[in-house]
Protein backbone atom coordinates (compact mmCIF):
# COMPACT_ATOMS: atom_id res chain seq x y z
CA UNK A 1 0.00 0.00 0.00
CA UNK A 2 1.34 3.18 -0.87
CA UNK A 3 1.70 6.23 1.57
CA UNK A 4 -0.69 8.35 -0.50
CA UNK A 5 -4.56 6.80 -0.73
CA UNK A 6 -5.19 8.43 -3.64
CA UNK A 7 -3.08 6.46 -5.41
CA UNK A 8 -5.04 3.09 -4.06
CA UNK A 9 -8.25 3.78 -5.13
CA UNK A 10 -9.42 2.57 -8.44
CA UNK A 11 -9.23 3.92 -11.81
CA UNK A 12 -12.90 4.72 -12.10
CA UNK A 13 -13.84 5.14 -7.95
CA UNK A 14 -14.32 9.10 -8.57
CA UNK A 15 -16.72 8.26 -11.27
CA UNK A 16 -19.45 6.84 -9.09
CA UNK A 17 -19.65 10.10 -6.36
CA UNK A 18 -22.06 12.46 -6.84
CA UNK A 19 -21.10 15.73 -8.75
CA UNK A 20 -22.11 19.40 -7.40
CA UNK A 21 -25.20 19.55 -10.33
CA UNK A 22 -26.82 16.08 -10.21
CA UNK A 23 -26.36 12.09 -10.07
CA UNK A 24 -22.88 11.57 -11.69
CA UNK A 25 -22.53 7.92 -12.37
CA UNK A 26 -20.37 5.97 -14.08
CA UNK A 27 -21.58 7.32 -17.83
CA UNK A 28 -22.91 10.53 -17.31
CA UNK A 29 -25.28 13.14 -15.36
CA UNK A 30 -28.48 12.36 -15.28
CA UNK A 31 -31.88 14.56 -15.27
CA UNK A 32 -35.11 14.28 -13.26
CA UNK A 33 -38.45 14.94 -15.66
CA UNK A 34 -42.04 15.04 -13.43
CA UNK A 35 -45.17 14.73 -15.34
CA UNK A 36 -44.30 11.82 -17.64
CA UNK A 37 -47.05 10.25 -19.34
CA UNK A 38 -47.78 6.14 -18.03
CA UNK A 39 -48.70 5.52 -21.96
CA UNK A 40 -44.93 6.60 -23.09
CA UNK A 41 -42.99 4.23 -24.37
CA UNK A 42 -38.90 4.07 -23.82
CA UNK A 43 -37.76 4.51 -27.08
CA UNK A 44 -39.83 7.54 -27.54
CA UNK A 45 -38.70 9.22 -24.53
CA UNK A 46 -34.98 8.13 -25.61
CA UNK A 47 -35.41 9.63 -29.35
CA UNK A 48 -36.89 12.96 -27.88
CA UNK A 49 -34.48 13.71 -25.70
CA UNK A 50 -31.18 12.39 -28.49
CA UNK A 51 -31.78 15.77 -30.08
CA UNK A 52 -29.79 17.65 -27.15
CA UNK A 53 -27.18 14.99 -26.64
CA UNK A 54 -26.10 11.53 -26.45
CA UNK A 55 -28.37 9.70 -23.78
CA UNK A 56 -26.58 6.91 -22.27
CA UNK A 57 -29.90 5.32 -20.45
CA UNK A 58 -33.19 5.92 -19.55
CA UNK A 59 -35.68 4.80 -16.66
CA UNK A 60 -39.36 5.32 -16.70
CA UNK A 61 -41.09 4.53 -13.51
CA UNK A 62 -44.05 2.75 -14.62
CA UNK A 63 -44.89 1.30 -10.93
CA UNK A 64 -44.37 4.12 -8.75
CA UNK A 65 -46.46 3.41 -5.06
CA UNK A 66 -47.41 7.14 -4.81
CA UNK A 67 -48.83 7.40 -8.21
CA UNK A 68 -50.33 4.57 -9.14
CA UNK A 69 -53.56 5.97 -9.14
CA UNK A 70 -52.22 8.97 -11.53
CA UNK A 71 -51.66 8.87 -15.13
CA UNK A 72 -48.73 10.39 -15.23
CA UNK A 73 -45.24 8.85 -13.30
CA UNK A 74 -41.33 10.43 -13.80
CA UNK A 75 -38.51 9.37 -15.36
CA UNK A 76 -34.79 9.77 -15.62
CA UNK A 77 -32.56 10.33 -18.45
CA UNK A 78 -29.07 10.07 -18.85
CA UNK A 79 -26.33 12.06 -20.94
CA UNK A 80 -22.87 12.19 -21.02
CA UNK A 81 -21.65 15.88 -20.27
CA UNK A 82 -22.79 18.30 -18.09
CA UNK A 83 -23.58 20.98 -20.36
CA UNK A 84 -26.09 18.55 -22.36
CA UNK A 85 -27.87 18.01 -18.92
CA UNK A 86 -28.00 21.90 -18.59
CA UNK A 87 -29.05 22.22 -22.01
CA UNK A 88 -32.00 19.81 -21.54
CA UNK A 89 -33.36 21.36 -18.60
CA UNK A 90 -33.32 24.70 -20.21
CA UNK A 91 -34.78 24.06 -23.37
CA UNK A 92 -37.55 21.13 -22.78
CA UNK A 93 -38.69 22.60 -19.89
CA UNK A 94 -42.58 23.09 -20.00
CA UNK A 95 -42.73 21.41 -23.24
CA UNK A 96 -45.71 19.01 -23.92
CA UNK A 97 -45.24 15.57 -24.33
CA UNK A 98 -47.66 13.05 -25.45
CA UNK A 99 -50.39 15.70 -24.27
CA UNK A 100 -48.40 15.92 -20.59
CA UNK A 101 -46.65 19.22 -19.82
CA UNK A 102 -43.13 18.10 -18.54
CA UNK A 103 -40.88 19.24 -15.88
CA UNK A 104 -37.42 18.91 -16.04
CA UNK A 105 -34.67 19.18 -13.63
CA UNK A 106 -31.25 18.19 -12.52
CA UNK A 107 -31.34 15.12 -10.82
CA UNK A 108 -30.26 15.27 -7.04
CA UNK A 109 -28.94 12.47 -4.95
CA UNK A 110 -31.58 11.80 -1.93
Amino acid sequence: MSENPKFDEKEDDHMERPSSIGIKRRLGFAIFIDNVSKRIHYETLKEAFQAYGCVFDVYIAYKSLKRKDKPTTFSFVRFGTEIEARSVVERSNGRLMDGKQIRVFIAKRR
